[in-house]
């Protein structure tokens, strides 16, 4: 029986961080064979977040609000959406960040299309609308699950966080979203 076989390869390189800073990552290499379940596919770096032990939001669903989605289940363990245009936002309710701090935010999201997740964060000393491409992070999102974490170095961090899941319209369920105070 011939098995067909995708390989994966993804050399992103993100930037925006406000310091300059470029993020890169040589993302996962997967092969999988015809009608094998894909892995997870994880972006990121892990170890921070493992070895940070102060959280600062963990999966308040509720508290999200949301715009340009159509929420059709939310519940203490997950939220499913829709989104109703390419740029469907959640907001956080305001987040106990503290100045001259690092955080690391993760987020587990099943989407039913390739795509790319945007997470903006508001700096101190900003005037008017919080968010911009500027102070924000990029990161791909594949069709299936992803295990994202996004590093926040930006020791002005301010107390707002905006969230975009996808980019185009597509369906998705994000299972956890977690921010951790970096020790």
């Amino acid at each position: 029986m011939k098995k067909y076989f995708i390989i994966m390869i993804a050399s992103i390189l993100i930037t925006g961080c406000d310091n300059g800073q470029k993020v890169e990552s040589d993302q996962t290499r997967e092969t999988l064979t015809k009608n094998e379940v894909p892995a997870t596919k994880k972006w990121g770096d892990s170890s921070l977040f493992e070895k940070s032990q102060k959280i600062i939001f963990n999966n308040d669903f509720n508290s999200l609000n949301k715009n340009m989605i159509v929420v059709t289940d939310v519940s203490s363990s997950h939220l499913t959406a829709q989104s109703e245009t390419t740029d469907p936002i959640i907001t956080f309710p305001e987040l106990s960040i503290l100045q001259g701090k690092e955080y690391i935010f993760r987020i587990n999201i099943t989407s039913s299309v390739n795509s790319e997740l945007q997470l903006f964060f508001s700096v101190l000393g900003n005037t008017g609308y919080p968010f911009s491409e500027e102070n924000s992070v990029r990161a791909p999102i594949t069709a299936g699950e992803n295990e994202i974490y996004i590093h926040l170095s930006n020791k002005n961090l301010d107390k707002f966080l905006r969230l975009d899941p996808i980019s185009i319209i597509g369906s998705f369920t994000i299972s956890n979203i977690t921010i951790k105070e970096i020790d």
